[in-house]
């Protein structure tokens, strides 16, 4: 009986190493899936964090448009290269000059793509 037993554990030798050659890239591509999607998730916030950070700051009195987005690249620069992103502030030009702001609905100019055409047969 002692020999029957040895034979079949011998006969089973390497059987680990081949399961476990069979499941290690499974489970490797499984853990740098979990590690990489964190990432994904740490960027996403960095970039609401940057873009809600350069806004607060960009409404200040006295902070021109490069200040706001020089901010915006500072907050980035922890986790992307800044140069891959692009920063793009709307329309704040008034503010860098120190212009007077639009007072009556005659001096604020809508874009074509916002008006209504409907709205001038009125």
């Amino acid at each position: 009986m002692t020999s029957c037993c040895r034979k079949i554990g011998l006969r089973r030798r390497g059987t680990t190493a081949v399961e476990f050659a069979v499941i290690l890239p499974i489970l490797f591509t499984f853990i740098f899936g979990i590690i990489e999607y964190g990432r994904v998730q740490l960027v996403s916030n960095l970039l609401k964090t940057a873009c809600r950070s350069g806004a607060r700051y960009g409404a200040t009195e006295g902070i021109s448009t490069t200040d706001a987005q020089a901010r915006v690249a500072q907050i980035l620069g922890a986790a992307v290269d800044p140069s891959d992103a692009d920063v793009v502030v709307k329309d704040a030009g008034v503010f860098d000059s120190g212009g007077t702001l639009p007072s009556t609905a005659s001096e604020f100019a809508a874009p074509a793509a916002l008006s209504d055409p409907g709205i001038d047969s009125l």
